[in-house]
């Protein structure tokens, strides 16, 4: 026995049944001492163990950083209204399933102004009423034009009949006119020869000399007036009218250019109204869909996920833009860790990454994505889930997680410890846990 042995008793009484001294029994101390003995070493060996497991905690974390502020994120998709109005039929809440271009809710805007439509309507259907009183208009001009071609033809048809008649009027008088004069002169030749012989005087000669220039110039003047009218026959075969007085057309011709010239008007103003009314029709074709867009719309999921936030609810007046709920895709989740900014360059991007979810007992692994030297407010913003801000500045290291549910049973918002990897190299590295 050494000096660090416990004293041995002499004697050890065990009590017996009811306390009874007399039926207390002796103890050998061989069996005092081997009990002793015995929870001594169970002490000791209970300690050596937890050392051991602190131990291998310690180098089994050599290789990582650790970090207690980790979450799972993803980034948040926003459904934003594309009017003006007032939500109704908003059947969603917070952790639902959705699926993509399943209709959640209702915007309607009852107030909209749509003056403009009603201006553009209305100079549609003025428009289109003047257009048809002008081309009434042109009907009845168009028949009273007509009217005045078939006058107009009898016109020139009974002119050019009274024109013939006048002609062949003209034609015989000629003949009888050149007939006279040819008489005349002969009768003043025969004149002329009894002159000579003195039978007939002086004065007789110069009578029947002028009868000759009188019958002459009346042969000359029925023959300009016959040719006078054979041009005016001529003409009026042609449509035109050559009496003394006009202007060379008929009153139905003259009525029938002032008609032309009015169709003509009408033409050009039918297709100016024309022109207008199309015009207010295709605007109206082209802003009545978008007029009815924004009057109403349909609130639709842009994402299959789960429902992250619900921002509005039936009744609620929203403004174009304005979020009414945000979407996560569980199964496109990943990790977010903050870490000291000290610590950035050791991280080994695409390192494993061990992790164990609060709530859990078994971790899981992935690999890290990047790192964030800097954290900012703006990325924070599209993330569901971000981890606590710390007094210290901090980094943030994206961990991509496989297997990580689905909109069901989504892990988005859960917090974690996590090891990141570091970079080592040498002997060492190998001998360390997890690395290579």
């Amino acid at each position: 026995m050494n000096e660090f042995s416990p004293p041995i008793p002499d004697i050890t009484f065990l009590p017996g049944v009811g306390g009874d001294s007399d039926s207390a029994r002796m103890v050998r101390p061989s069996l005092a001492v081997r009990l002793l003995t015995r929870g001594r070493l169970l002490k000791i060996g209970f300690g050596a163990s937890m050392l051991l497991a602190a131990a291998y905690a310690l180098l089994s974390e050599q290789g990582y950083v650790a970090s207690n502020n980790a979450v799972v994120s993803a980034n948040l998709i926003s459904l934003r209204v594309p009017i003006d109005g007032y939500v109704s039929k908003l059947n969603v809440q917070v952790g639902f399933p959705v699926n993509k271009g399943v209709e959640i809710g209702h915007v309607e805007n009852q107030r909209l102004n749509d003056q403009y439509l009603s201006e553009l309507q209305y100079s549609m259907l003025r428009n289109q009423l003047d257009a048809g009183a002008i081309s009434q208009e042109k009907g009845q001009l168009l028949q009273q034009r007509k009217i005045l071609q078939e006058r107009e033809a009898l016109y020139l048809k009974g002119s050019t009949a009274r024109l013939q008649q006048l002609t062949n009027e003209a034609e015989e008088l000629v003949t009888s006119k050149e007939a006279l004069r040819d008489e005349t002169g002969l009768q003043l030749e025969r004149e002329r020869e009894l002159a000579k012989d003195g039978i007939v005087s002086r004065a007789d000669l110069e009578r029947m000399q002028r009868q000759y220039d009188v019958a002459k110039q009346e042969a000359l003047a029925q023959r300009s007036a016959f040719e006078a009218l054979r041009t005016q026959l001529q003409a009026s075969a042609m449509g035109i009218v050559l009496d003394s007085g006009s202007s060379g057309e008929s009153y139905p011709r003259q009525r029938i250019d002032e008609i032309d010239i009015r169709l003509a008007e009408t033409n050009r103003s039918l297709a100016q109204t024309m022109n207008v009314a199309d015009a207010a029709h295709q605007t109206l074709s082209q802003l009545g869909p978008r007029e009815a867009l924004m009057r109403a719309a349909e609130l639709i999921a842009p994402v299959s996920g789960a429902v992250w936030k619900v921002s509005a609810s039936d009744g609620e007046h929203v403004s174009a833009g304005d979020t009414v709920a945000q979407f996560v895709n569980c199964g496109a989740s990943f990790l977010v860790a903050a870490i000291p900014q000290d610590k950035v360059p050791n991280i080994e991007i695409g390192g494993q990454a061990r992790l164990r979810l609060s709530g859990e007992k078994a971790d899981r692994y992935g690999n890290v994505l990047s790192v964030v030297g800097e954290r900012h407010p703006q990325e924070d913003n599209a993330l569901a889930a971000t981890p606590i801000p710390e007094r210290n500045s901090t980094a943030m290291v994206y961990v991509f997680l496989a297997n990580t549910g689905n909109n069901k049973s989504c892990l988005v918002g859960r917090t974690a410890r996590v090891l990141l990897p570091v970079v080592h190299s040498g002997l060492f590295a190998k001998l360390l846990p997890g690395q290579k």
